[in-house]
């Protein structure tokens, strides 16, 4: 497995294998950045243990309170995409050059149609992905919860933080 797909006998089907694995952060104590990495990972490691645990059953086992206006459990969502090759990494990357991207698959010729902001499941996504050195990612929010100028600035925040982050962590 690819770490995707849950098993090899998944590898060849076409799906959406993802299954949120929720994390909570612990500032208790006010710790350094450092020391928060390392609580951080630790129970990254843990969550990652149970993570074939559908999120369903998790859902259910909690006995989250349903608010039709809230996602259960957690609220914002940040993703590292794992690419698998070169046009994986081209599909994201072209879009934001204005350049299309198409794809054929025997007589079918197919390529993604752009919108403007995405309604999702969450109030708060963050997808990034590395590429030609760098991090490229798109920020999709819940336009009833934020405001475009609020999110524009935690962008300058985030992107501050990380240039800044391996000379003063």
């Amino acid at each position: 497995p690819d770490g995707s797909r849950p098993g090899a006998e998944y590898g060849r089907i076409v799906g959406y294998f993802v299954n949120p694995v929720p994390i909570r952060g612990d500032l208790a104590g006010d710790p350094s950045f450092e020391e928060f990495l390392q609580r951080l990972s630790r129970t990254v490691q843990g969550a990652f243990s149970h993570r074939e645990l559908p999120f369903a059953v998790l859902n259910e086992r909690l006995q989250t309170k349903r608010d039709p206006s809230r996602t259960p459990i957690f609220q914002a969502c940040f993703n590292f995409l794992q690419l698998l090759g070169q046009r994986e990494l081209e599909s994201l990357i072209a879009p934001a050059q204005g350049r299309a991207v198409t794809a054929s698959w025997g007589g079918l010729r197919a390529e993604p149609l752009e919108i403007d902001q995405q309604e999702g499941q969450f109030d708060l996504v963050l997808d990034l992905f590395e590429a030609h050195g760098s991090l490229s990612g798109t920020l999709k929010f819940n336009t009833d919860v934020y405001e475009t100028a609020s999110l524009e600035r935690l962008r300058g925040h985030y992107e501050r933080l990380l240039r800044e982050l391996p000379s003063a962590p």
